[in-house]
């Protein structure tokens, strides 16, 4: 993975757009915890070409607060792991 782009909007209600650019094709998980560090949700696992993806979450389900977004790129050159804080705000 090159990068994980800031989250929009941030603060959000109740959905918000991560954005991500790989350099290679790579297996991607992005996962959403609570600031507990329990996990909320899987919002993608599998593969991707390379290139800009763009996925979104839509809270609504959950309560106000902060959330953590990890999206994970493994592919034969090795792994990145990238965190993100996002806010959730009704």
């Amino acid at each position: 993975m090159r990068r994980i782009l800031p989250a929009y909007p941030n603060p959000f209600n109740p959905s918000t757009t991560i954005n991500y650019v790989l350099s290679v094709s790579s297996t991607i998980t992005v996962e959403v915890f609570d600031i507990v560090g329990r996990k909320v949700t899987t919002l993608f696992s599998g593969k991707k070409n390379n290139g800009t993806h763009t996925i979104s979450w839509n809270a609504s389900s959950q309560s106000s607060g902060v959330y953590l977004i990890k999206v994970k790129a493994e592919n034969s050159s090795g792994s990145f792991t990238d965190i993100q804080k996002v806010t959730l705000i009704k």
